[in-house]
């Protein structure tokens, strides 16, 4: 899925280019995959499952209730995610630190590589340090990434900070 964000814009730079960056055409050839996508998506069919009734239902096999700290965690992490800006931001001040529409979506394809390249290995990486190190030591990276793009004089520094945002995911 990642990799296929890396190839989209990959493929919409070098259809602007055929097409003398006339967006709308690319937009007209964009629709082809969404119509053809969402053409599957009425083609599929649901496979019926057994639902669970009071009858068949096996008392005790039911879970005890959540680990009490569960619930912080979630409104927590809750209230971050709702607060997170997205990365389109990010794009947009690359934007005005001076790049271009062309950089601006290769940075985006810079972002999604590195999320693509190390989510193999870092999604792991929690099980063998813990969750909690990996949770602060992801906070404090979303904190230096957004301080650099906030503190950033110049695009060439944003390549970096992409990239970094992109492991970070």
């Amino acid at each position: 899925d990642t990799l296929g964000a890396v190839l989209g814009p990959l493929l919409a730079i070098l259809l602007l280019s055929q097409l003398n960056n006339n967006l709308r055409q690319v937009y007209l050839w964009a629709a082809i995959p969404g119509v053809l996508a969402a053409f599957f998506v009425f083609a599929a069919r649901e496979i019926q499952k057994k639902t669970l009734t009071e009858t068949n239902l096996d008392k005790t096999k039911i879970k005890p209730p959540l680990p009490e700290g569960l619930k912080s965690y979630w409104m927590v992490w809750g209230i971050f995610s709702l607060t997170n800006p997205s990365v389109a931001f990010l794009l947009l001040r690359a934007k005005d630190l001076g790049a271009n529409f062309v950089t601006v979506i290769l940075m985006y394809c810079v972002y999604n590589f590195s999320y693509a390249l190390g989510s193999p290995y870092l999604g792991g990486l929690s099980d063998r340090i813990g969750r909690k190190k990996v949770l602060i030591t992801g906070l404090f990276i979303f904190s230096f990434v957004y301080l650099g793009f906030a503190l950033a004089k110049d695009s060439t520094v944003i390549w970096f900070l992409f990239f970094i945002y992109g492991l970070y995911m």
